[in-house]
C-alpha cells in the first residue's frame, strides 16, 4: 500500500500497472506553503462589531478568498494546550491568472498579499519558520494506481489542491475500502487484481467528485453571492453524508453484514442518503460548469442554488440554507427544539431514519473485534452478504 505521494516507490519500481485516470482534473493551482510565527489574529485586523454572530476566527481555520484563489491559515497555537505557536499557511492560486508572481515561493507570497490590503495586515509582523515551499501547478494524475500486488492511494494516486481538507476524508474512505478488499484477498483467497480494480474505480470516483467540488469553489471565489451559495450546499452535503454513514453503520450492525457500508459502486455517495441529495448536487455542479463556460451569470447561478435549497425537503429548515442572509449557525437549545418539531412532523421519512440516538448524542460504539473475532452484534470482520 503506497501513500508516499508523487515519488511513489511502488509505481516507480513495480513496472506497469492499471487503473489510471483518463480525464484531466478541472482545478489547476499553484501552491505555496509555509510555517509562520507572529501572524496577527484576524479579529485584531477587523472591526468585530460588524460581525455580531461570529465567533473568534482564529479559533478555527481561516480562508481568505479572492478572485482566482485562496489563502488558508491554520493557527496551531489557538488553544490552551498548544505547544506549537505558529500558523500553517497554504496558498492556492490559478497559475494562469497569477502567472506574474515570482518563481520563488516566499517572494510570491509577499507579492500576492501586497495586492490584498486586509490580508497583508494580518501578515505584516509575521516571519517564516523555515523555508517556503512551492512548485509548478500541483494537479497531477498517475497513469496507473494498482497492480497485482500493490495499490497507490491518497497523494500517490492524485496530487491536487485539497482546499477544505477533503483529502482527510478521502484518505479515510480509501482505507475503509482497502481494508475490506485485503480481508477478502487474505482470508478468502479472492484475486487481488479484481479487488484492487474495484477499489481503484471507487477511488477514481472520489477524486472526480472532489475535483468538481474544488473547481466549484474556485469559480465561486469571483463572486460573494456564488460563494455564499457554494458554502450552503457544501455544508449540507457534509452534514447529510456524515449522518447517512453513521446510519449505514448502524444498519450493518443490525443485519450482521458490512454490505451497507461497502456500496463502493455508488462513488462519492456510497451509502444511502436522503432522496434528492444526488439531484441537488448534480444541479449544483451543472450551474458552476455553466458559469465557467460563460453561459450563466454568477448571480443567476447563486439565485438558482438558493431556490433549490429552499425547495429541498431534506434540508432542515432551522439552518435556513436557502436564505442568503443567514450567515451564522449556532446550534442553540431553541434550534434543537425546532429540529425535534420538524423531525416529528413533516421531515421526509428517509431523513428521520438518520436521526438515531447515536447520531444525535455522538455516543461511541464499542470497537470491532480483532481478526476473526466478532463485534457486539456478531458481524464477522470482512464478511459480506
Amino acid at each position: 500500500m503506497d501513500a508516499c505521494g508523487v515519488d511513489s516507490p511502488l509505481r516507480a519500481g513495480l513496472g506497469p500497472g492499471r487503473g489510471g485516470a483518463t480525464d484531466p482534473l478541472l482545478l489547476r493551482s499553484r501552491l505555496l506553503s509555509g510555517q509562520l510565527r507572529g501572524v496577527t489574529p484576524l479579529e485584531g485586523c477587523l472591526d468585530v462589531a460588524g460581525y455580531p454572530g461570529a465567533t473568534a476566527w482564529s479559533k478555527g481555520t481561516i480562508h481568505h478568498l479572492f478572485p482566482g484563489g485562496w489563502i488558508q491559515v491554520v493557527d496551531h497555537g489557538n488553544h490552551d494546550g498548544s505547544v506549537h505557536p505558529v500558523c500553517g499557511v497554504t496558498v492556492g492560486v490559478d497559475p494562469h491568472r497569477f502567472a506574474d508572481l515570482p518563481a520563488d515561493a516566499a517572494a510570491a507570497f509577499k507579492a500576492l498579499v501586497a495586492t490584498l490590503p486586509s490580508v497583508a495586515e494580518q501578515f505584516a509582523g509575521a516571519e517564516a519558520v523555515g523555508p517556503w515551499v512551492g512548485g509548478d501547478p500541483w494537479q497531477r494524475l498517475p497513469a496507473a494506481t494498482y497492480g497485482d500486488r500493490w495499490f497507490a492511494m491518497e497523494r500517490a494516486a492524485c496530487r491536487t489542491d485539497d482546499f477544505l481538507s477533503r483529502d482527510a476524508t478521502m484518505g479515510a474512505e480509501i482505507v475503509h475500502a482497502l481494508a475490506a478488499a485485503l480481508l477478502r484477498i487474505v482470508q478468502d483467497g479472492a484475486p487481488a487484481g479484481e479487488q484492487f480494480a474495484r477499489v481503484a474505480a471507487y477511488q477514481g470516483e472520489l477524486i472526480a467528485f472532489n475535483d468538481r467540488m474544488l473547481a466549484a469553489a474556485r469559480t465561486a471565489c469571483d463572486d460573494f453571492r456564488l460563494f455564499n451559495a457554494f458554502t450552503r450546499v457544501w455544508l449540507l452535503w457534509q452534514i447529510l453524508a456524515h449522518l447517512s454513514l453513521k446510519r449505514a453503520t448502524a444498519d450493518a450492525l443490525a443485519v450482521g453484514s458490512w454490505a451497507p457500508v461497502e456500496r463502493f459502486a455508488g462513488g462519492a455517495l456510497w451509502f444511502d442518503t436522503p432522496d434528492g441529495l444526488g439531484r441537488l448536487l448534480d444541479d449544483f455542479f451543472a450551474r458552476f460548469a455553466a458559469v465557467r463556460a460563460g453561459r450563466l451569470a454568477p448571480g443567476a447561478a447563486a439565485a438558482g442554488i438558493f431556490q433549490a435549497l429552499r425547495r429541498a425537503k431534506f434540508a432542515p429548515p432551522l439552518y435556513a440554507f436557502g436564505d442568503p442572509k443567514a450567515r451564522y449557525y449556532h446550534f442553540t437549545m431553541l434550534r434543537r427544539l425546532l429540529m425535534v418539531a420538524w423531525v416529528s412532523t413533516i421531515a421526509p421519512r428517509d431523513f428521520k431514519r438518520l436521526l438515531t440516538r447515536d447520531n444525535v448524542t455522538g455516543r461511541r460504539r464499542p470497537p470491532a473485534g480483532r481478526g476473526a473475532e466478532t463485534t457486539e452484534r456478531g458481524i464477522r470482520m470482512g464478511a459480506v452478504q
